[in-house]
């Protein structure tokens, strides 16, 4: 469980990633995720290749059992959506357009960010969820007033946020949600990608396949890894997610983690 605060980028503190997880549900409820539009198909069977490869990756992060549901509305996206069971929409073209290895790889991403706390934060607009998380700091902290926000707005999301809350957890996040926003540099526009660049670590760290990580981000992103040396590394470079992920791989930060998870032992 170290390994999360360990990994996590600075946006994503040890205060933020505690509010992720104690206000999950209420986060949820004021970012609902419209599941019809999504046209989701049925789970797949327990025998269904593509289901193993998925519930393999759960086993790693806790979880008996992992459903992906298949749509083609969002053709190249692998995002949790539920935890009772785990449920995971992925893309139809996405899952035609990968391997196993680049799968697992997706899988172990979506089950880091979905055991985290962090599905709402992956998949909403960096603007609404800003909103939200900056609603919830200001219901405890009245003179938390960013910037573009609408005073009377950032309130009633507040007191939104409070009410979806259970009783008890309300006194918890307090104290949690005003360090979170007094981190120097804290922007909620960000979270989402740190929540992504997390579950890209984990999911790293997990698999040790660097050349399926890459692949299979360029792939959520539309693009393939192809050409010579020197447009290899420019693609790399110009998709944010495979960037961070390619600093991260060459760090100390990152063989530090494998020495911590016992990896080099392997």
């Amino acid at each position: 469980p170290g390994m999360k605060d360990f990994l996590a980028k600075d946006d994503l503190s040890h205060a933020a990633l505690v509010v992720f997880e104690k206000a999950e549900e209420a986060f949820e409820k004021l970012l609902p995720l419209d599941t019809k539009a999504l046209r989701l198909d049925k789970v797949l069977p327990k025998e269904h290749q593509v289901r193993m490869e998925a519930s393999e990756a759960g086993r790693w992060f806790g979880f008996s059992d992992v459903h992906p549901r298949i749509t083609p509305a969002l053709p190249r996206v692998c995002v949790p959506i539920s935890l009772n069971p785990l449920t995971l929409v992925v893309g139809a073209e996405l899952l035609e357009n990968t391997n196993t290895r680049e799968r697992t790889f997706l899988f172990a991403r979506a089950c880091e960010i979905a055991k985290a706390g962090l599905a709402v934060a992956l998949r909403s607009p960096p603007a609404q969820l800003a909103l939200v998380l900056s609603g919830l700091v200001n219901a405890y902290d009245p003179n938390y007033m960013p910037e573009g926000i609408d005073s009377a707005q950032l309130a009633d999301v507040g007191q939104r946020v409070l009410k979806a809350l259970p009783r008890r957890t309300r006194d918890e996040l307090g104290p949690l949600a005003v360090e979170m926003a007094g981190r120097p540099g804290f922007d909620p526009r960000s979270i989402g990608l740190a929540a992504g660049d997390l579950g890209n670590r984990v999911a790293l760290l997990a698999t040790g396949d660097l050349l399926a990580a890459f692949s299979a981000l360029l792939k959520l992103n539309s693009r393939a890894l192809e050409g010579d040396t020197r447009r290899r590394a420019e693609i790399l470079r110009s998709v944010p997610e495979t960037a961070s992920l390619l600093r991260f791989a060459v760090s100390e930060e990152y063989l530090d983690a494998r020495h911590r998870a016992g990896a080099d032992s392997l």
